[in-house]
């Protein structure tokens, strides 16, 4: 299983699960800025489908607490934000390796299997 903290599946992507030979997943976090980002109804209707196509973690009480915990420690020493500890925390808490563009805002957090899509490697 691959956590996935962006919405477009590239051929970047297709490669590392095909490799991996896993399923898409995404935090439900991931899903609800999925659909804020909707200009319009059918803007909105298009993400909804798009969301069908991966296996969506909800968050549960340890995901919680090692979020919350993630971000008294790393909110002002590295601007860790409220969304991206939740994604971060789940990944931790179900031992997914977490594929991101935005490799930046989770380097820091230790325990983290964090992969980029731009270059396909371990970080």
């Amino acid at each position: 299983m691959l956590l996935l903290t962006v919405s477009i599946i590239d051929k970047r992507l297709l490669t590392i699960c095909e490799v991996y030979r896993a399923s898409i997943a995404i935090s439900v976090v991931t899903e609800f800025e999925i659909i804020a980002g909707a200009k319009d109804l059918v803007m909105q209707k298009r993400f909804e489908k798009l969301l069908n196509h991966y296996i969506i973690i909800s968050l549960d009480s340890n995901i919680s607490f090692l979020a919350i915990n993630l971000y008294k420690k790393y909110k002002l020493s590295h601007g860790l934000d409220m969304p991206d500890s939740l994604i971060a925390a789940t990944a931790i808490e179900l031992d997914y390796p977490l594929f991101t563009y935005n490799i930046k805002d989770f380097r820091f957090i230790p325990g983290l299997k964090l992969y980029s899509t731009e270059n396909c490697k371990d970080i």
